[in-house]
C-alpha cells in the first residue's frame, strides 16, 4: 500500500517519493502481516530477506504427493472420460471424450469443435454428446468421470438451468440417461489426461484421421464439422494398421473426392460423407465398401 500511495503521489502530484519512508512502512506491514501467513518462506533467499527485515521466516508445508491411476470398471460397465476446452474464456473450444471397457481397451471416442464459447459450455458439451454416443451404440452401463465439479452438479441438481442454446440437448441427455444404469463421479485432471487430448484434437482436427488410423480396436469414428487435411491416398500407408470400423461419420469436412482408404472399410454399416461438395464419378470399390450408404451428396456419374 505504502509503494502504491507513493507512485500516485509521484504521478499524480508530482512529489518526489522519501525511499527510507517507503521502506520503514514496507517493512512494518511485512512484520505486522507475516504472523498471519504461515508458509511465506520458500527457500534460502526469502529466509535471507525476511530476516534482513527482523521477521522471522515460518517454512512452507509440502503438500503430500499422490498417485492418480485411471482404473477399468467392473463388467458389463463402460467409463467414459469427458474434457472441454477453452483457449481464453470465452474463446476457441472443443470438447471431448473416451471410452473404454472392463478390461481397459479402447472401444470408441470422440471430439468436437465448438466455435467461441466459455469453459463450463465445453465441459457440459462433453458430457452432452458422450452419453450421446454412449446412447447410439447400445452402451446401458455408463460410469461418467469428468474434472469439472460444477458440470457433475448441474447432473444432480432438479433446478439447473442449461445455457439456452443446449437446452434441449441437454434435456435429451437427461432422458437417455434415465434409460441407462448410469453414474457419475469427479476425476483429478492428472486421471484425465486421455480426454483431454481427445479435445485438444477438437482445436487440431487437421490431425485427427492419422491418429484414429492407429487404433486398431477403434470401431467407430465422428469427425463431422471439421476442415480436415485428409488422406486420400494410401500409397505411403500400411494397410493393415488402418482399422476395421463399423460407423463413419464425414459430413462437412470440406472433403472433395472419395477416400481412398474406404476401399479397405469392408465392415461398415454406416458411411455419411454429406455436405462436402464431392463430384465426379463414384469409384466402383465404394458400393462394395458399406451396407448401408447413408448421405453423399454432389456431381456423380
Amino acid at each position: 500500500m505504502a509503494i502504491w500511495k507513493t507512485r500516485n503521489r509521484l504521478r499524480f502530484d508530482d512529489k518526489p517519493p522519501s525511499l527510507m519512508r517507503v521502506f520503514r512502512s514496507t517493512k512494518a506491514w511485512l512484520r505486522f502481516a507475516a504472523p498471519h501467513m504461515p508458509g511465506h518462506s520458500s527457500g534460502i533467499l526469502d529466509n535471507n530477506l525476511l530476516i534482513g527485515l527482523g521477521i522471522q521466516p515460518t517454512s512452507r508445508s509440502h503438500t503430500a504427493s499422490r498417485l492418480v491411476l485411471w482404473h477399468p470398471p467392473v463388467s458389463p460397465w463402460v467409463k467414459l472420460n469427458t474434457d472441454g476446452l477453452v483457449k481464453g474464456n470465452p474463446g476457441p473450444a472443443a470438447c471431448g471424450g473416451v471410452f473404454r471397457d472392463s478390461t481397459g481397451h479402447y472401444i470408441g471416442g470422440f471430439c468436437h469443435g465448438l466455435g467461441n464459447q466459455t469453459a463450463f459450455f465445453a465441459e457440459l458439451m462433453g458430457v452432452i454428446l458422450g452419453i450421446d454416443y454412449a446412447f447410439q451404440f447400445g452402451w446401458r452401463y455408463i460410469w461418467l468421470k469428468s474434472d469439472s465439479i460444477s458440470v457433475l452438479a448441474c447432473l444432480t441438481s432438479s433446478s439447473f438451468s442449461p445455457p439456452w442454446p443446449l437446452r434441449i440437448a441437454w434435456l435429451n441427455c437427461l432422458s437417455r440417461i434415465r434409460l441407462m444404469s448410469f453414474y457419475c463421479c469427479h476425476v483429478l485432471r492428472e486421471g484425465n489426461t486421455v480426454a483431454d487430448r481427445m479435445a485438444n484434437l477438437g482445436l487440431a482436427s487437421s490431425s485427427l484421421f492419422l491418429k484414429f488410423l492407429k487404433l486398431p480396436n477403434l470401431k467407430w469414428v465422428d469427425l463431422s464439422d471439421n476442415n480436415l487435411d485428409l488422406i486420400t491416398e494410401t500409397r505411403t500407408m500400411n494397410v493393415s494398421s488402418i482399422s476395421r470400423l463399423e460407423y463413419l461419420e464425414l459430413s462437412l469436412c470440406n472433403i472433395r473426392e472419395f477416400p481412398n482408404f474406404l476401399r479397405y472399410q469392408d465392415t461398415l454399416f454406416y458411411l455419411n460423407l454429406s455436405g462436402n461438395g464431392m463430384h465426379g464419378q463414384v469409384p466402383k470399390w465404394m458400393w462394395n465398401t458399406s451396407r448401408v450408404l447413408f448421405g453423399v451428396h454432389g456431381h456423380f456419374s
